[in-house]
């Protein structure tokens, strides 16, 4: 999230609802503890054009695991 500084106009924004979350359980499944910050789902990896366009790819599925004959 580091790299997110040099964006202009990006603010870390503590996101409460996370806060809480975290402070109960000591994690957050998938998501940050800013505002508009979420982690790529286990097995993806998302691409972002020069127009901003965002594409989501699955590199890696694990129910496929073992089911190559």
């Amino acid at each position: 999230m580091k790299s997110f500084r040099v964006l202009s106009g990006f603010r870390y924004d503590l996101d409460q609802d996370n806060l809480n979350e975290f402070l109960l359980f000591r994690n957050v499944i998938n998501d940050t503890l800013f505002k508009n910050v979420t982690n790529c789902t286990p097995g993806t990896y998302i691409s972002i054009d020069k127009n901003g366009l965002l594409e989501t790819t699955i590199f890696y599925n694990i129910n496929d695991e073992g089911n190559t004959p």
